[in-house]
């Protein structure tokens, strides 16, 4: 009796304890709501994506440089983006080359 008792608080405390270890891992990350550069860099680059190099955007199968990131910087690629996605490319193609 005495050594079932003692299994059975020994089962209970290591879950007890990894427990802890199980958030300590960093699994428990929670979704963090992107602030500042970060939001404008991935919106940025998503602006990229779809509105410039997609396959019927103006640098469809082009490779970008710091040259071309230096002219889409300059005039956009005539692709017609809201000043916010505007800024937002500015702020991905400007980190992104160290322009």
């Amino acid at each position: 009796m005495l050594h079932n008792t003692f299994v059975r608080t020994a089962v209970a405390a290591s879950f007890a304890l990894s427990a802890g270890f199980a958030f300590a891992s960093g699994s428990d990350g929670g979704g963090q709501a992107e602030m500042g550069d970060t939001a404008a860099y991935n919106t940025g680059k998503s602006v990229f994506a779809k509105k410039i190099a997609c396959s019927g955007c103006p640098m469809a199968g082009k490779s970008l440089d710091a040259e071309s990131a230096r002219a889409l910087v300059a005039n956009k690629g005539n692709v017609t983006l809201t000043p916010q996605e505007s800024a937002a490319l500015d702020v991905y193609l400007k980190r992104r080359f160290k322009l």
